[in-house]
């Protein structure tokens, strides 16, 4: 492995190159998943440089990226974890696999040492580590209702926010907004300024309504949505037999050594000390406007869901800002530019908008809701049927009762019972009432295929009357 000093600081080996190296790197262990591969870097990256910062009025934000990833049970999300861990050990991050989350075990608590014969305090992870890996957080999740994980889930929160002290009216500094404080029954209390980034993994649970409700847990952490169905498995599957005994452990060694080293020049060049990172007029304009189109992405949702993500409005339009930064750092810069802006806004525009599906179409609707949503599969179906009476050939409608997807989503959003949801969430309520070939879905309408690259459906039962 070369040394850092004597590896290339060479612009054109960083930046776009080093983040496609490693997205490259990472799909070798987790087949098929380059975003969650490419938000794994940001998570570490983000830790290992939260001592840079940008300014919200007197507010100093760091640009920490904690994660929660939400994929299907068997889909490989914690395949990449022993090279995460590696990874951030490496940047120097001390890094703590975490099985069971609790309150005591993440903020600390007091214990009696029979050797001093009194109570001493026995310091949490957030107090002790940089990263915290926990996969399998569906047991935080599902149990949010209890004081015990309530508790839990609070400390968690706080160590997401900035570890750089604000400045008050007085001029002094004040404790981090990522400060802990936990009482204890007796003696003094727990204090400490948390530098902790949390990566927190689980299958996707069937609602989020509890913990988006409760706690501020998910507009804090970029939420990475991924439902892996029977044909996406079938591609990992052939994918993984394509790769058995193509490389050697060497080759898989040098090929992190070159990651690693160029990492280690990225926190070298970026430096140790806390500064406040240059944003360029026209990069902030571009967030702005896309900060604008993230807010106006969840205008057409349902009411239930609207009320849920308008409170992560203000924290996602800030991620796309940190992975800029954190683009502008990765190509050895200290200055964002339009580039760095556009790629932040680009990466995080897809996670939002399956946020912002699952959501919708997860909620607990009120009876008013659940009437248009049986609305939308009878609407579905006469529409459905009007365009194959219609007959026409050609780009709408194929031999056998095909019809172009896009044709009947377009036709079905003009009606008021398709009016209150966004058009991201109507594709995958779409997808959700289909079924692929060799694919068993007994509350499927349609059967789903492509042709070329078009999809369309057909559909394999109708209205009971």
């Amino acid at each position: 492995m070369r040394e850092v000093s004597r590896y290339s600081t060479d612009p054109n080996e960083y930046g776009a190159k080093l983040i496609t190296d490693f997205v490259n790197y990472g799909i070798k262990y987790t087949k098929r998943n380059p975003e969650y591969v490419r938000f794994c870097l940001h998570f570490v990256m983000g830790q290992r440089l939260r001592n840079k910062y940008f300014m919200i009025d007197g507010g100093k934000e760091d640009i920490a990226a904690p994660l929660i990833v939400l994929q299907s049970t068997g889909s490989g999300k914690t395949r990449f974890k022993p090279a995460l861990w590696r990874i951030s050990e490496d940047l120097g991050l001390i890094t703590k696999d975490v099985s069971t989350i609790t309150a005591a075990g993440l903020a600390g608590t007091s214990e009696y040492d029979p050797e001093k014969r009194k109570k001493v305090i026995v310091r949490g992870y957030l107090q002790e580590a940089n990263v915290l890996i926990m996969d399998e957080a569906d047991a935080l999740f599902h149990n949010l209702q209890t004081e015990h994980y309530r508790d839990a889930s609070i400390y968690l929160q706080k160590s997401c926010d900035s570890i750089h002290p604000q400045i008050n009216r007085k001029g002094e500094k004040e404790k981090t907004p990522s400060h802990i404080h936990k009482k204890l029954g007796t003696g003094e209390p727990i204090d400490f300024n948390s530098n902790c980034s949390n990566f927190m993994a689980s299958y996707i649970p069937e609602s989020l309504n509890f913990v988006i409700l409760h706690t501020g847990l998910i507009p804090r952490h970029i939420t990475l949505i991924k439902h892996v169905d029977l044909e996406e498995r079938k591609l990992v599957l052939n994918e993984i037999f394509n790769t058995i005994n193509v490389q050697t452990p060497a080759t898989y060694e040098e090929e992190y050594a070159e990651i690693i080293n160029r990492l280690k020049v990225v926190t070298k060049t970026a430096g140790t000390n806390r500064e406040q990172i240059e944003i360029e007029a026209d990069a902030i304009e571009y967030l702005r406007d896309n900060s604008i189109e993230m807010a106006n992405m969840i205008t057409e949702c349902s009411m239930t869901a609207r009320e849920l993500l308008e409170g992560f409005v203000v924290r996602y339009a800030l991620f796309p800002l940190r992975l800029a930064i954190h683009r502008a750092l990765l190509s050895l810069r200290k200055s964002v530019n339009v580039n760095d802006a556009a790629y932040g806004s680009m990466i995080m525009r897809p996670v939002w908008q399956k946020l912002i599906s699952y959501l919708e179409l997860s909620v607990v609707q009120d009876p008013r809701e659940r009437a248009l949503l049986n609305n939308r599969v009878h609407s579905s179906l006469l529409i459905y049927k009007a365009l194959i009476k219609k007959g026409e050939k050609g780009i709408e409608v194929r031999k056998g009762g095909w019809v172009r997807e896009n044709s009947l989503i377009d036709r079905c959003k003009g009606l008021d019972c398709w009016f209150d949801c966004s058009g991201t969430a109507a594709r995958d309520y779409f997808i959700k009432l289909t079924k692929k070939e060799n694919e068993s879905n007994p509350k499927a309408w349609f059967d789903r295929k492509k042709i070329g690259n078009t999809a369309y459906i057909r559909a394999i039962r109708d209205l009971v009357t």
